[in-house]
């Protein structure tokens, strides 16, 4: 069904995005952002979260209506985000993480209504096997609700490649769009810039405090630096004591600060002499393009998702892939100590800036029918 807005000459599609919480994961800002940028003379944008709360909620235009199902989980909300969905009508729905997508491509074949439901792959689909309930039934989700999406988005190569291969999703129903980085508000935010005092290099990571995230690895690793260098980590989760704890028993407390969850990091980007990933796995890292676009170069895993076809576009050494152990400290050994106090020239390859991505998003949306 389509909405018909008085004045308007044409018809604007009504797009609903679906979101779990506004938590600060990568993700969600990708919805955010998205929904942000689409033209507001060709789409009426509405959100649905199942939780209206987080930091990332004021982040979203405040023209934007935000719906709050008040529910914790999915399983106790799917009723109320059918009921919600029906009531609303859109045209499109646009979800991401596989667990979200699963629910409302449940919703959409289990009821009459019409619209296209497009949902975006977060991570490789073998990792979210792994993670998720036994893998038996993860796949036989995977392969059962996931071609019924008008469209499956995928941020890298790798991880369309990765569903084509493990779900059986055909080329014409997925699309690679990769993550979009609106850096000229990053850049404007990341001034003034922010670097530990003191000298030897300096060096950030972020990201949620969970063993994905490898953060235990990084402190092994770092551990073997150079005494005078320090390290960021902005994020908060589950493993932080966990993580404090290790970094006192390698003897490297005063070397390693731990800034808990920080809404803004690109000034932190901004000011480090490199920002790390030491990933198990990902799907395309968000913390990475944003540390290219305050022009700060980057060290991460092959583990760390789409990091090879980042590292492609971008400028040379702009990012370093190293595996875990000898080969990553000697990465780390080649960064140079830059007392940075201005801001570097953007490093973000042209693919994942604002404009080209969501360029690509609407004409996705322009294309996509109800089915």
């Amino acid at each position: 069904m389509e909405n018909t807005n008085k004045g308007d000459d044409f018809v604007k599609a009504r797009v609903v995005f679906v979101f779990s919480s506004f938590a600060g994961g990568g993700s969600e800002r990708v919805l955010v952002t998205l929904a942000n940028s689409l033209s507001k003379d060709k789409f009426e944008v509405i959100c649905i979260a199942l939780t209206a709360s987080g930091p990332i909620l004021d982040e979203l235009d405040s023209c934007i209506p935000v719906h709050d199902l008040g529910c914790a989980r999915l399983r106790s909300g799917i009723l109320f985000l059918l009921w919600k969905l029906r009531k609303l009508a859109p045209t499109h729905i646009v979800t991401t993480m596989a667990y979200m997508n699963f629910g409302v491509l449940l919703t959409r074949y289990c009821t009459s209504f019409e619209a296209a439901v497009i949902v975006r792959e977060a991570n490789e689909p073998e990792a979210t096997f792994a993670a998720g309930p036994p893998r038996p039934l993860m796949k036989w989700l995977y392969q059962w609700l996931y071609p019924r999406a008008a469209a499956v988005i995928c941020p890298s190569i790798k991880i369309e490649s990765s569903l084509r291969l493990n779900v059986g999703i055909s080329d014409m129903r997925s699309s690679v769009l990769h993550n979009p980085i609106d850096q000229d508000r990053l850049r404007r935010l990341a001034v003034p810039l922010r670097r530990h005092p003191g000298n030897g290099r300096r060096f950030v990571a972020a990201g949620r405090l969970v063993s994905q995230k490898g953060f235990d690895r990084l402190l092994n690793i770092f551990s073997d630096c150079d005494p005078l260098d320090h390290l960021t980590i902005l994020g908060d989760g589950p493993e932080h004591a966990v993580l404090a704890n290790l970094a006192a028993r390698l003897g490297i407390s005063s070397r390693v600060t731990f800034k808990g969850f920080v809404k803004r990091p690109w000034s932190w980007f901004a000011g480090a002499d490199a920002v790390l990933l030491t990933s198990r796995w990902e799907g395309m890292p968000n913390v990475a393009l944003e540390g290219l676009a305050c022009g700060t170069p980057v060290v991460a895993t092959p583990e760390s998702g789409g990091i090879s076809e980042v590292a492609a576009e971008a400028p040379r050494d702009a990012v370093m892939i190293a595996p875990i152990g000898d080969e990553y400290i000697l990465r780390l050994k080649d960064v140079k100590a830059s007392q940075v106090s201005d801001l570097r020239p953007s490093l973000l390859p042209a693919s994942f800036e604002l404009t080209q991505v969501v360029s690509g998003f609407e004409n996705l949306l322009l294309a996509t029918s109800a089915s």
